[in-house]
């Protein structure tokens, strides 16, 4: 019995596989629209999976946390200090504290570049990881003085050593110096980043945990915590937050209002993935979208070829072939046609997660591995079963049409029940408009947020500004002393054609660094607050675009009067009634450092970090006409500012030398960076968008090519009784309409939905943005119609004696 089952399959196969090879565009066609769609789908699915629920591959991650200090003043993330970190475990809930960050990649004596990283010793025991061959790093490993060691990663083990187990113990020579392998790390150890080959011993010294240090931030970022059994990281926060509530060290006046400093406690899993969560939710609901097209799409073509079959499984009814044995061959087909739409989703799953991580949705640097593998297998598997759902119920639904009336199937010619199939039809290739709809006008609400951002006013000029780094010279001892070459390279790019004027500042908008000072308002109760520290040479303002309001701009004798010049926000805030300028105010850029200065002017408020922020403090700008060895140049430019930057980059490094130039780049191109994070999203969503349209032109153009060829004896008799040409095209173009309309309105309903899914990712665009239903929508219309005029144009030039023999 099992042998004539197995043979009875292997004859069906072998008949569906024919039968696909004899319509090699439906064969083609229904691949295709598997295999794309569920390739969006896998990507998306398997990124999630690992990042929120592949399990971490340490042991009882749930025990634990990244800890930080974050600077609400600056808007960032700035690790701990070391004396933070020691005092760290003597909380009772903590088991052990580690710390890591990235290093600057080293090179070996044979030319190898290696990205490595610095770890207090107990990482891995933290962690609860093992080598795969030699040992961790030991307590002595860390202390000052001694040898240095290192381990390696399995892929560098493998790739450079060919897994030689006589790596262990060898001596590598990076650089000037040299260290010695002592252990391999397994794949699954990424911290701090996926791209690390080499793990250090980070050693500090006794000076280094001194208390004088607490305020030294950058001295321990990624601390993890291991936490005893039965705490979180909501505790861990909370624990810390008490422990340093009345700390004066972190809670001083001056760093409170310079910095304002919180502490944060996440679980590990939270810590790596809190930035991707959303735009891998937007792509995903997208994709989902687009996957629902493709179903409605597949099940359509399906059921325009079981309605030419109806003959065909008409003659097997009446030769008494059961349900089962008629619904086999449809089984069969979708079976071939799913592996091979499979294969393809899974051939474009890795391009598709690789433009992922290069667009930043699925981050590079965070220390989950995103790759396919079996999970990506298992998800694929998944898709195509939810997808032949509607494929079998497109069949069962035949079968029951059928039902008894075998005779009428059989004088069916193979043109089935039009009436219930157009019905059918019409039901998805509405579905697919309306999806369509909904996707693109989440498109269309990004992308006009995205041109909102660009061309909002900074309070400056971006268009015309070049932005050049200056690094300070190798040695240089720390002094703020005017540097001649830097001068000298300024007056050289001020001669420069297209140059209309050069000036530095310590801080350039969009140029992520921040400065903060507290500044003290005599006669308002002597309060202090937190303000932006700018230091500007001569022409600044001018040179940068910030117009002037009231009072004067800086000059050359202004040097060491105390004279300042705050931003109208700064002014707004503290005189609401006006009278900022000429008034006193005190200046704390440390424990010693106060003094007195007179507000001599007041200038526009300038945008620092992205363009839809809403300053919350002030700007204090001092002068400082020093050339320092340091700085930003921020150069005009008469000419586009991107013909320039050869030239100023030329320019600067004869002067100074290219190890003193860290970057040349329009202010245009940081304004853009600023909102980088809204374009992958946008350029996904239109391909998504796009992807959707077609299908639903795909759809409706089979819908009305399937109708007229149906219908040919009925426009015949029209045209026979006196209907002209363009009354039968005015009719298949109205037969469009019908399917565009409810697909309009619900496309409307669901773009509702999706503006209020992506509403924290738009700026100056409504969610319910009717120009934006309107501009889709008329674009949909446009698209459809045009999918419509060639069978619209086939059904006109129906020759009237033909069609009435069609029947």
């Amino acid at each position: 019995m099992n042998s004539g089952l197995l043979a009875g399959l292997a004859i069906e196969s072998r008949r569906a596989a024919r039968g696909l090879v004899r319509t090699p565009g439906f064969s083609v066609g229904v691949v295709l629209v598997l295999g794309i769609a569920t390739a969006g789908m896998v990507t998306v699915a398997t990124a999630a999976y690992a990042l929120f629920l592949r399990p971490l591959p340490y042991a009882h991650p749930e025990e634990l946390a990244q800890v930080s200090i974050y600077s609400r003043t600056i808007d960032m993330d700035m690790g701990f200090s070391p004396p933070l970190l020691a005092e760290l475990r003597e909380l009772p809930m903590v088991a052990d504290v580690a710390a890591s960050h990235l290093a600057a990649p080293v090179e070996s004596a044979g030319g190898d570049v290696w990205q490595r990283a610095m770890v207090t010793r107990n990482l891995m025991q933290v962690l609860a990881v093992s080598p795969v061959a030699g040992r961790a790093f030991v307590p002595a490993n860390g202390e000052p003085g001694a040898a240095p060691v290192v381990l390696i990663s399995e892929a560098a083990w493998r790739n450079r050593f060919d897994a030689a187990e006589s790596v262990i113990g060898s001596e590598l020579a990076l650089d000037d110096r040299t260290v010695t392998v002592i252990g391999v790390m397994p794949a699954t150890f990424t911290v701090p980043s996926p791209a690390t080959e080499m793990w250090e011993p980070l050693r500090y010294t006794p000076e280094q945990l001194g208390p004088q240090n607490v305020g030294d931030f950058g001295g321990g970022r990624g601390v993890l915590v291991r936490l005893e059994p039965g705490y979180a990281a909501p505790q861990l926060e909370q624990a810390i937050a008490a422990r340093y509530a009345s700390d004066a060290r972190l809670n001083s006046r001056a760093l409170q209002q310079m910095l304002g400093l919180d502490f944060r406690a996440r679980s590990l899993r939270d810590a790596w993935t809190a930035e991707q969560r959303q735009p891998l939710a937007i792509i995903g609901l997208a994709s989902v979208l687009v996957l629902a097209a493709a179903l409605f799409n597949v099940a359509g073509l399906w059921l325009t070829r079981l309605l030419g079959r109806s003959r065909e499984q008409a003659i097997q009814a009446a030769l008494g072939a059961g349900k089962w044995r008629r619904l086999g061959r449809t089984l069969i087909e979708f079976a071939l046609l799913g592996v091979v739409g499979g294969c393809v989703a899974l051939a474009l799953a890795p391009l598709m997660l690789a433009c992922l991580q290069k667009l930043g949705i699925a981050s590079l640097d965070q220390p989950l591995r995103i790759e396919t593998g079996t999970a990506t297998v298992v998800i694929t598997i998944i898709v195509l079963v939810l997808a032949g759902l509607p494929v079998i119920l497109a069949a069962a639904w035949q079968q029951r049409r059928q039902g008894g009336a075998v005779a009428a199937g059989l004088g069916s010619a193979g043109r089935g029940d039009v009436s219930s199939s157009a019905r059918t039809r019409r039901v998805l290739v509405t579905a697919q408009v309306a999806l369509a709809m909904s996707v693109l006008c989440a498109m269309g609400l990004l992308l006009r947020s995205w041109h909102s951002l660009l061309t909002e006013d900074l309070g400056f000029e971006a268009r015309n500004l070049l932005i050049a780094l200056i690094q300070p010279p190798e040695g240089w001892d720390g002094e703020t002393h005017a540097d001649p070459r830097v001068a000298a390279a300024l007056d050289e790019l001020r001669q420069l054609p297209g140059v209309s004027g050069v000036a530095r500042t310590n801080v350039v908008p969009f140029g992520f660094t921040e400065s903060a000072m507290s500044v003290g308002l005599p006669g308002q109760g002597d309060s202090e607050v937190s303000v932006r520290n700018r230091m500007v040479g001569e022409h600044f303002f001018r040179t940068i675009g910030i117009p002037l309001l009231r009072g004067r701009s800086f000059e050359a004798g202004d040097a060491g009067t105390g004279g300042v010049i705050v931003d109208e926000l700064f002014a707004s805030l503290y005189w609401p009634a006006g009278g900022a300028l000429g008034k006193r105010i005190t200046m704390t850029a440390g424990p010693d450092a106060v003094r007195d200065a007179l507000i001599i002017g007041i200038v526009g408020t300038a945008k620092y970090r992205s363009p839809d922020e809403q300053p919350d403090r002030g700007t204090v700008y001092q002068f400082d006409p020093r050339s320092l060895p340091y700085g930003t140049a921020v150069i005009a430019a008469n000419v586009s500012p991107a013909t320039l930057v050869e030239e100023v980059t030329r320019a600067l490094e004869a002067t100074l030398g290219p190890e003193r130039i860290g970057r040349v780049v329009t202010m245009q191109s940081l304004v853009r960076h600023a909102v980088s994070d809204r374009e992958p999203q946008l350029i996904l969503l239109g391909l998504f968008g796009i992807e959707t349209l077609m299908l639903a032109v795909i759809g409706l153009f089979s819908l009305l090519a399937y109708s007229v060829r149906a219908r040919t004896a009925e426009f015949g008799v029209r045209q026979a009784v006196g209907a002209e040409a363009r009354d039968i095209r005015r009719h298949v173009l109205a037969d469009a309409v019908r399917l565009l309309v409810p697909g309009l309105a619900i496309g409307i309903a669901g773009a509702c939905i999706a503006g209020y899914v992506i509403a924290n990712r738009l700026y100056e665009v409504s969610p319910v943005d009717p120009v934006t239903w309107v501009a889709i929508g008329m674009i949909l219309v446009l698209v459809v119609l045009a999918a419509a005029l060639w069978p619209a144009e086939r059904a006109a030039r129906i020759e009237p004696t033909e069609a009435l023999r069609h029947e």
